[in-house]
C-alpha cells in the first residue's frame, strides 16, 4: 500500500492475504484486484473490458467516454490495466503493468501516462520474504519496462521469526533502521494483527484482521496515529464460489464507500461492478465484457 510496507510472509497462503489487505488500504483502491483468480483461469479469460457510467441521486444513468480494460496472465492474475480518459478533443491513456515471479508474487507495478512512468519493484529472499523495495521514475517517457527507469529510492528489510510472531525491520538507503513491523499469528498460522512503529517518531499503525472458516478475510480495521488515530475499516462479503460480492468501507464508523460485484450465474464471472460514494450517493457503474484466450 502507499502508506504501509508490503508484508510478505513465510508461506504462500499468507502471501495472498497480505496482498489483499495492502490492496484494501491503497489510497486509490481498485476493486477489480478482488476478482476470483481461480474463476478467471477456469474460464480461460484473457481480458475484461467495458465502459463506465455514472448515476447521481435522483438522476438517470449517464454514459461516459471512460473505457477500462484488465488483462490477465495464465494464472488469472491481473497483469495490465488500461484506462482511456477523455480530455477535451483528445484522450489520455493510463497504463498499469504488473509482473510476478514463479511463485506468483508481485515483482513490479509500473504506472505510465503522458507525463512519464513510475514503478515500485519488489525483491524477495529464498523464503519468499520481501527483501528490498525500490521506487523508480522517468519523466517524459512512457513505458512499462521498469528496467529503463531511474532509481529514486529503496528500502531493505530484515527479519526475526518467532513461533507466533514475525518481526520485520525496514532500513533506509543508508542501511539505518527506521520502522519495525510486528505480525501476530493465530493457531491456524493466519496473520491476525500487524503493528507498525516508526522508530523516529514512535507513531504507530495497527491493523486487525478477521477470517471466515474458508480463510477469507472478512473484517479489517486500521488505526493510524499518523492520522490522529483515525479508524478505517472494511467488511467483505463472499458467495459460495468465494467471489467477493461486496466491500463496505467506513472511517470512524461512518460509511464512506461501498463496492458491489454482480456475477453471471452460470460462470461466476463478473457482469457489473458498482462503486458508491456514501456521502454523495454518487454511483459509478462498470459494465463488463469478457474476452477468452484462443484455444
Amino acid at each position: 500500500m502507499k502508506n504501509l510496507a508490503l508484508i510478505f510472509l513465510c508461506s504462500l497462503p499468507f502471501l495472498s492475504s497480505a496482498q489483499l489487505w495492502n490492496t484494501l488500504l491503497e489510497d486509490e483502491l481498485d476493486p477489480a484486484y478482488f476478482l476470483n483468480e481461480a474463476i478467471i483461469k477456469k474460464n480461460n479469460i484473457y481480458q475484461i473490458e467495458g465502459s463506465i457510467s455514472n448515476k447521481k441521486k435522483n438522476d438517470k444513468i449517464r454514459e461516459t467516454q471512460l473505457i477500462r480494460q484488465y488483462a490477465f496472465n495464465a494464472e488469472g492474475k491481473i497483469n495490465k490495466i488500461i484506462e482511456t480518459i477523455p480530455n477535451g478533443l483528445q484522450q489520455d491513456t493510463l497504463t498499469i503493468c504488473l509482473n510476478y515471479n514463479e511463485n506468483n508474487l508481485l515483482t513490479s507495478k509500473t504506472r505510465a501516462d503522458q507525463f512519464g512512468s513510475s514503478a515500485k519493484v519488489f525483491h524477495y529472499d529464498e523464503n519468499d520474504r520481501l527483501q528490498r523495495k525500490e521506487w523508480k521514475r522517468l519523466f517524459g517517457h512512457t513505458t512499462c519496462d521498469h528496467e529503463t527507469l531511474q532509481l529514486v529510492d529503496f528500502v531493505s528489510y530484515s527479519y526475526q521469526i518467532f513461533p507466533s510472531q514475525i518481526k520485520q525491520t525496514a532500513h533506509n538507503s543508508e542501511d539505518r533502521p527506521f520502522e519495525e513491523i510486528m505480525l501476530y499469528k493465530n493457531d491456524k498460522g493466519q496473520i491476525i494483527q500487524q503493528t507498525t512503529k516508526n522508530l523516529r517518531t514512535s507513531a504507530t499503525n495497527d491493523i486487525i484482521i478477521q477470517y471466515d472458516k474458508a480463510g477469507n478475510i472478512i473484517e479489517l480495521e486500521q488505526t493510524n496515529s499518523y492520522s490522529k488515530n483515525r479508524i478505517k475499516s472494511f467488511s467483505i462479503k463472499y458467495d459460495e464460489l468465494n467471489n467477493v460480492t461486496a466491500i463496505f468501507e467506513s472511517i470512524n464508523n461512518i460509511p464512506t464507500r461501498e463496492f458491489q460485484f454482480l456475477y453471471q450465474e452460470e460462470t461466476g464471472l463478473l457482469s457489473y461492478l458498482l462503486t458508491q460514494d456514501e456521502s454523495t450517493e454518487f454511483i459509478q457503474i462498470f459494465k463488463v465484457e469478457h474476452v477468452q484466450k484462443k484455444p
